[in-house]
């Protein structure tokens, strides 16, 4: 089959937002891409962002996050390979931060089809399915709330105190010193580590409700179309849920209301 390369070089929610465009391109012209992610780039990203080398600089994508995402993004079927960018020439997604776009505004997945018009996309639709990437469905998170809540992009005003009082296990995905902040709201939450992406990817799957800000982890909900609640932030709101069993909100009544309502079906 015909390949196209793409290169991208920002962070691993970016990567899978970009995906829905790469996708249609892929389907729309019965071909494969090879990705190529630039790794340990320079960030301008406000203090607190985990993503870091081993020198403790802050980077858009490190060596850990390209291991961590290899399998799930090789398993997709559009895709060939996942690789590390080292100068080859590809179609440049980088370019939706190179034009007047209104970032940080709007949602990412819009981005790629202002920078690239035939890759203009259904964001409702759904970017992969659990069966699609050969994933395992896992028993033990039927009736657990898994939630992610990163440094950044957080909505100030929210409190996820309530959720130690709901009856359903609370699981907790996402870097340890996130997970240490959240046990000063949720006590009881127990710490999921995953071995990559795909597994993690799983485990968001195979939950009751995933719960989230705009992170990585919620991206993956965001793919699979599972039953999700985003976190929205107020300075910067361009991750914004589509399509079916999506939900968002800005203030902790929304939140509480929402979560329990999910918790019914």
């Amino acid at each position: 089959m015909t390949k196209v390369s793409f290169r991208h070089s920002f962070n691993a929610g970016d990567v899978i937002y970009s995906l829905w465009s790469v996708k249609k391109f892929c389907q729309d012209n019965n071909i494969q891409a090879d990705y190529y992610q630039h790794l340990n780039k320079m960030t301008y990203h406000e203090e607190g962002h985990p993503t870091r080398t081993k020198e403790m600089v802050t980077v858009t994508f490190n060596d850990y996050m390209y291991d961590m995402m290899k399998p799930l993004v090789e398993s997709l079927p559009f895709i060939n390979e996942f690789l590390p960018w080292k100068g080859e020439q590809a179609v440049n997604l980088d370019r939706i931060r190179e034009i007047n776009i209104n970032l940080p505004y709007g949602d990412i997945r819009k981005w790629y089809g202002y920078a690239y018009p035939d890759m203009q996309v259904d964001i409702g639709s759904e970017l992969f399915s659990l069966e699609e990437i050969g994933g395992t469905w896992l028993p033990e998170y039927r009736d657990a709330i898994v939630i992610n809540r990163t440094t950044r992009y957080r909505n100030e005003v929210i409190n996820y105190g309530f959720l130690q009082r709901i009856k359903n296990p609370i699981y907790f995905v996402g870097a340890l010193e996130e997970y240490a902040d959240m046990l000063n709201w949720v006590p009881k939450a127990q710490y999921v580590k995953v071995k990559d992406f795909k597994e993690l990817a799983c485990v968001i799957a195979s939950s009751k409700l995933f719960i989230g800000n705009q992170s990585f982890c919620f991206s993956l909900a965001e793919a699979m179309k599972s039953p999700r609640i985003l976190e929205v932030s107020p300075k910067y709101p361009n991750v914004i849920t589509a399509g079916p069993h999506g939900y968002d909100f800005m203030d902790n009544q929304c939140f509480e209301q929402l979560v329990k309502m999910r918790l019914k079906d």
